[in-house]
């Protein structure tokens, strides 16, 4: 079975604070031209996107230096249900569903408020540490139902570090993810393929999955 893990971009969605907004148009329609044409204009980080180690490392790579099976691979969802002004503890998730060089892909239940204007507001941040712990797992990717993800804040760290720290050690992050509410448990076939643009932090995906069997 296809599982499709992906929110539908579309003219004035909603984005993240300080964005560029997505625009879609059709300069080019079958009534007027014969012909229907689609005009896209967003931020590489609008909607289901990625993030490769440029969008905070300035020496890390961008899109194309980052090869095709880094995006593809067996996932394990694991779920940490957001409470309010309550940091999300991954170390205290079931990992049981996850081996050794599976991406790990995490619910939240924040896919509740996609497509509104809630969906960038109070974002749950992670417990100290989460950065380290997906590091010492040997993670190499990791895709959550949250729009961007963000460490509690302790003394000599900013809200910047869990991007740095992640994406330092070559990581994929896969944010915005949709339905991962439906396959808490399961270890599944992930695929995110960015589109190729030379030099880009990051990229809108169509991401899904499939059974491993």
């Amino acid at each position: 079975m296809i599982y499709d893990l992906s929110w539908p971009l579309y003219d004035q969605m909603p984005v993240y604070p300080g964005d560029p907004p997505c625009q879609v148009s059709r300069p080019h329609t079958h009534e007027a031209d014969g012909v229907q044409l689609t005009h896209l204009s967003l931020g590489c980080h609008t909607g289901t996107h990625l993030d490769v180690p440029r969008h905070f490392v300035a020496s890390g790579p961008a899109i194309e230096a980052v090869p095709l099976d880094r995006f593809m691979g067996p996932a394990a969802v694991i779920s940490v249900p957001w409470q309010p002004e309550q940091a999300l503890d991954l170390a205290a998730a079931d990992w049981s569903a996850w081996q050794p060089g599976d991406f790990v892909l995490l619910s939240t239940d924040w896919e509740h408020r996609g497509g509104t204007s809630a969906f960038f507001q109070d974002i749950p941040s992670f417990a100290a540490g989460t950065s380290e712990l997906l590091i010492e797992k040997g993670v190499r990717l990791f895709g959550l139902d949250l729009p961007t993800v963000r460490e509690v804040v302790r003394p000599g760290f900013d809200k910047r570090h869990m991007h740095r720290a992640i994406l330092g050690n070559g990581m994929i992050i896969v944010e915005g993810l949709a339905n991962l509410s439906k396959l808490v448990g399961k270890r599944i076939y992930f695929c995110a393929v960015p589109l190729l643009i030379p030099g880009a932090d990051g990229s809108p995906v169509r991401a899904f999955a499939s059974d491993i069997r």
